[in-house]
């Protein structure tokens, strides 16, 4: 569906596990997805400059590609489920009203790549994170992660663990 500027809707089977690179890129009028329960990778590219305006990534997921929704230009609030393990480069950067990113689970596993939320240029972008049954879950290792708020580039979330490699991160 590489470039398919009506499409607009998307069923997808119970059965599919991988949305392939490039699979739904620059389609724009696509508002909204259902993802299936057994799907566990979104590919590099697999949304990037769609249309797409909320986003829930289910526990099941555990790998979003680089540059998975980047441009997403309508993307304004993203849920990441507790299963996530890997988060490619860039893969929601340049989403200019992407304004809330929500982590439910526990993130001390997860490997964060280089600028997967951007570098600098989701401004408005802020970070929430939701207690378990255990509590707050670690999300990181020492790190401060930042992002714009007017014209300040301030710390949004101080993190604690991470057991897997994080490299550079901006925002």
């Amino acid at each position: 569906f590489l470039d398919c500027p009506l499409l607009s809707q998307v069923t997808f089977g119970s059965g599919v596990t991988t949305i392939g690179t490039y699979a739904f890129y620059e389609c724009i009028s696509l508002k909204k997805i259902n993802i299936p329960n057994k799907l566990t990778t979104i590919s590099d590219y697999a949304f990037s400059r769609s249309g797409l305006e909320e986003l829930n990534i289910p526990e099941n997921v555990t790998s979003i590609g680089a540059h998975a929704f980047e441009e997403c230009l309508s993307l304004k609030t993203v849920t990441i489920g507790k299963g996530q393990k890997s988060l490619g480069d860039y893969s929601f950067t340049l989403s200019p009203n992407l304004i809330r990113m929500n982590f439910l689970g526990n993130y001390q596993d997860t490997y964060i790549s280089l600028f997967a939320f951007g570098d600098g240029n989701n401004p408005n972008l802020k970070f929430y994170r939701y207690p378990t049954r255990a509590g707050w879950p670690p999300v990181g290792n020492g790190i401060i992660f930042y992002a714009y708020e007017g014209e300040l580039f301030v710390p949004i979330l101080l993190i604690d663990t991470v057991s897997k490699g994080l490299r550079t991160f901006g925002f």
